[in-house]
């Protein structure tokens, strides 16, 4: 809905028309942005982020950033917490019934090396989907001594204008990354570097990737939905036994 629409439709509720859902409509919720640093790896914890409303000053400096409409005394709601544990649940099932927690047949399945730990599918990422169990956008295998192991999804927006959909609530918070240089966006979540005539074919110039967000098969300290991507040694371990 454009700002037209939504001043049209917020008058004609003001003059009496029954409406559907005015408050939602005329008066949406905030979202809210937390800063990180790209060499923050660890994350913030769920204790450690300072929440600021989405477009105040500084929040477009080149680093992380998690997105949330809650803020971090919020409480998830029963449903809330029942379909976060529902995506965690069809994850893993898609992934022990797709046979990916065999590295090898990831890659057979056309996941692609992105970055030492996430894994693309360049035709999930352009099938319109989002938190579709069955179509991640990305496999995250972590190298442990018994070779790479699957340590969970990453699933992404359709675009860098759309925020992701916090099925959980409070506990389903996505991020994405802002770079020092604008790049070409085509499907992936990260800013690929401008070619050398300075134009992205069939691409955008951007430096906003889309949102994203993580669902551990493992237990993050800071949660199944945890964007920092360091894991603790002992949980390392526990995933070198599966």
């Amino acid at each position: 809905m454009n700002i037209l629409q939504r001043y049209l439709v917020c008058v004609v509720a003001m003059v009496g028309v029954w409406l559907t859902d005015v408050h939602s409509t005329c008066f949406a919720q905030e979202w809210y942005v937390s800063y990180m640093s790209h060499d923050d790896d660890g994350g913030h914890g769920n204790s450690g982020r300072s929440w600021r409303k989405d477009g105040d000053a500084g929040t477009d400096k080149p680093g992380m950033y998690e997105v949330t409409q809650y803020l971090l005394k919020a409480q998830p709601t029963p449903e809330q917490k029942a379909a976060a544990d529902e995506l965690v649940r069809r994850s893993w099932q898609a992934a022990k019934d797709k046979g990916w927690l065999d590295y090898d047949k990831g890659i057979q399945d056309g996941f692609k090396q992105f970055d030492e730990t996430h894994y693309e599918n360049e035709e999930f990422i352009h099938d319109g989907k989002v938190l579709d169990a069955q179509r991640p956008e990305y496999l995250m295998y972590h190298e442990t001594s018994e070779g790479k192991k699957l340590a969970g999804f990453m699933f992404l927006t359709n675009d860098q204008y759309e925020h992701g959909p916090q099925i959980g609530g409070p506990l389903t918070v996505w991020h994405y990354h802002i770079w020092e240089e604008p790049g070409c966006i085509h499907g992936s979540s990260a800013v690929k570097p401008v070619g050398a005539d300075c134009l992205c074919p069939m691409a955008e110039l951007s430096k906003k990737s889309r949102e994203m967000m993580h669902v551990w098969f493992v237990d993050h300290p800071d949660g199944p939905f945890a964007t920092g991507m360091t894991l603790p040694e002992e949980v390392i371990m526990k995933l070198n036994a599966r």
